[in-house]
């Protein structure tokens, strides 16, 4: 089974977060921005393909609220994008979340997630 990678991001009325992080940097570090996107990528392998497509609406996003995107995500030329990630050996919350989840979907799956 192959890895794949999932981004997910809010839309805009809900992604109360990227409003914080533009108000963030505009006030701590004086940088005036246009706006912030908050993107969370899951790295998944060790499921089915039938188990991935129903993880990807159920436990992965929030399909009203989320817009997900496979593999890569839209950016366009004058957007910058960085990543943040937490320190080895550091518990991902996030991750173990998702892989327990995805065993209500299929008890015998052993899955593998890393979020960031």
């Amino acid at each position: 089974m192959k890895t794949r990678r999932i981004y997910v991001e809010k839309k805009v009325p809900y992604a109360v977060k990227a409003k914080e992080l533009k108000e963030d940097i505009e006030s701590y570090l004086g940088i005036k921005v246009e706006g912030v996107r908050e993107l969370i990528r899951y790295d998944v392998e060790g499921i089915s393909d039938d188990v991935y497509s129903t993880a990807i609406k159920m436990i992965f996003s929030e399909p009203p609220v989320d817009d997900y995107y496979e593999e890569t995500f839209p950016i366009a030329d004058n957007e910058k994008a960085f990543s943040v990630e937490a320190l080895p050996g550091q518990f991902d919350q996030r991750a173990d979340s998702a892989e327990q989840c995805i065993g209500f979907i299929d008890a015998d799956a052993k899955p593998i997630v890393k979020s960031r």
